[in-house]
């Protein structure tokens, strides 16, 4: 049985909008379990609507109600006699133009559902991109910024936005969010005499509140009671059933045949308690709009920038004329978090120096320096949107070891190492095998795996900042290469004797074995079983075991994960340009 408090709603009132994350800007909730008026019933309904009004229109927004911006205010399209009104131009009573509907509401005649839309203009200023129910903003690393709810029925039921993208679209418009609520909570019960104001309404205002409690005597079923209820019947007399094209003329008192009773409920009396809260209130604009109108807003991001651990804030790392140029430090930890985000991208440029980044344009150049740090030009980090600063300043450390030569070869003395990255070498190795493969063998070496260049994106070597990490860089490379080879034609090759069963390693190894002896098959196939070993490592390997698959995968347990990782790909890179080299050579030799 529900309390006095849960009617009162005063946990509720103590919300504003100010104080959200997600801002309703429409919705309309309904919950009920039991059967109407009857005892055990309960119902709660929460209905929202909302107008943007231009800040010179404050004063009149604010003599609407709930009734004037309710969900029963038409979103239409219209022609009226002062002209066209488009269908998200709000208006007063009287024809006058105060504000636009954020969301329209395009209701259709039949079956169809009601369909929810968020304002055009409001989805192109801040760059939103719709995902089924969901808009998110690409430019900001996919994030979520507005969403709609539906029913079970999947009827649209509440449409919010962040309060953060709200307030700055507001801003830039000079706008704020004239918003109306409705709440209800009520049951049927057989004895209200717990609650306090069972005896008398329950009325309390209060800034743009007003609230109504109550207990009302009703018939189970949901009649007033003690009420009657009148009937008025009426009938025409005048209709001939025998005429093939009946025809009525105007009715008179000869024609017409009326009656009425009065019928009074006898089911039992029980009581309806209820609370009802109407409010009204402004969501206000944020103070500056970075994203629509481009304010300069200061950063909040700090960076350390000396060995003392002194934080400079980003503004002043903008390498202004009158300020020095420096580099920052990151944990490794970075490059995964920006390159596996939606819409991000790594790439390498030599060994020890590459391009990170989170969303499409905003690329970072940066450097490995010997202790396997991240380094990157403080201006760069500085001139990203503040989103991405965030990100890099939670992995922001003090320098430790000195900046990563080759970053340095690149941007400071203009002459780029000559090396290369292992992992561009492990991506170039297998895409030249499987070629040779298709040349040599008619076919090719690896079947089409539709999560290949996601994989392919997260075989790095920031993957294996600790030893479980490593073990999982090598599941995706055996994903890559073992789980995608095609036996298929390597069995056709080198057909299988009755009753043999064989891996696809082993099918690779067999195949390479009518070019080559087979113990230099076998010696090309080994980084392959070693790595694949290794992928199973997760399931406890024993020490030995797992110091054989090291050996057999070019790895030197004594050094860190992210060193193991970079000979991890820099064997198979090796083991693939031999396996291609061997193929070609045995294409072009004499038959």
């Amino acid at each position: 049985m529900r309390d006095h408090a849960w009617f009162e709603m005063r946990d509720i009132r103590k919300r504003w909008l100010s104080k959200l994350v997600w801002i309703p800007l429409r919705a309309y909730e309904e919950s009920r379990t039991g059967e109407h008026g009857h005892v055990g019933c309960e119902e709660e309904v929460f209905a929202l609507g909302s107008v943007a009004v231009p800040t010179k229109h404050r004063q009149r927004a604010e003599a609407l109600d709930w009734s004037d911006i309710a969900l029963g205010h038409t979103q239409r399209s219209l022609v009226l006699a002062a002209g066209y009104k488009p269908a998200d131009v709000f208006q007063e009573p009287e024809g006058v133009d105060l504000g636009i509907d954020l969301v329209l509401d395009q209701g259709f005649d039949g079956a169809e559902k009601h369909v929810w839309h968020l304002h055009q203009d409001l989805v192109i200023a801040l760059g939103l991109l719709r995902e089924g129910d969901n808009w998110v903003c690409p430019q900001e690393g996919y994030n979520e910024v507005a969403h709609l709810k539906r029913s079970a029925s999947g009827a649209p039921v509440r449409l919010e936005i962040r309060a953060e993208h709200l307030g700055d679209y507001l801003a830039a418009r000079d706008m704020a969010l004239w918003v109306a609520t409705y709440r209800i909570r009520s049951t049927v019960v057989e004895d209200a005499s717990h609650i306090p104001w069972h005896s008398e309404d329950l009325r309390e205002t209060a800034g743009g509140d007003r609230f109504e409690a109550r207990v009302r005597a009703i018939h189970e079923g949901g009649s007033l009671f003690g009420a009657t209820t009148a009937v008025f019947h009426m009938g025409r007399t005048d209709v001939d059933a025998e005429e093939d094209v009946p025809v009525l003329g105007v009715p008179d008192a000869s024609s017409i045949r009326t009656r009425s009773w009065s019928v009074k409920s006898r089911r039992r009396k029980v009581f309806d308690v209820s609370g009802e809260l109407w409010r009204t209130e402004w969501f206000e604009p944020a103070a500056a709009s970075p994203r629509v109108r481009g304010d300069k807003v200061p950063s909040a991001c700090f960076f350390i920038t000396d060995p003392s651990g002194r934080r400079t804030p980003a503004d002043d790392l903008r390498n202004r004329n009158d300020e020095e140029s420096r580099w920052l430090w990151f944990r490794p930890a970075v490059i995964g978090e920006l390159a596996q985000r939606r819409g991000g991208s790594l790439r390498w440029y030599t060994r020890d120096t590459g391009e990170v980044a989170p969303v499409h344009g905003y690329g970072i150049h940066f450097g490995v320096n010997q202790k396997e740090l991240i380094n990157a030009y403080a201006p760069d980090i500085a001139r990203l949107p503040e989103w991405q600063k965030v990100i890099w300043m939670g992995f922001n450390i003090a320098p430790d070891g000195k900046v990563s030569e080759e970053l340095l070869d690149s941007q400071m003395r203009a002459e780029p190492a000559e090396t290369s990255a292992p992992e561009e070498r492990f991506a170039m190795a297998l895409t030249r095998l499987d070629a040779a493969c298709r040349v040599r063998w008619k076919a090719p070496l690896l079947r089409q795996h539709p999560q290949a260049p996601s994989i392919l994106l997260a075989i790095h070597r920031f993957r294996a900042l600790n030893p479980e990490g490593l073990l999982a860089l090598a599941k995706d490379i055996a994903r890559l290469t073992a789980d995608s080879i095609d036996v298929g034609p390597l069995q056709a090759l080198v057909p299988l004797a009755k009753g043999e069963k064989r891996s696809s390693i082993k099918s690779l190894e067999r195949a390479l074995a009518t070019i080559v002896p087979p113990e230099e098959a076998r010696r090309l196939t080994s980084p392959l079983v070693g790595v694949y070993e290794l992928r199973l490592g997760d399931a406890h390997l024993p020490a030995a075991d797992m110091n054989n698959s090291f050996t057999l995968a070019g790895i030197d347990p004594s050094v860190s994960t992210i060193r193991q990782a970079m000979q991890m790909m820099e064997t198979i890179a090796k083991t693939f340009d031999a396996m291609s080299d061997v193929l070609a050579k045995s294409t072009l030799a004499p038959a």
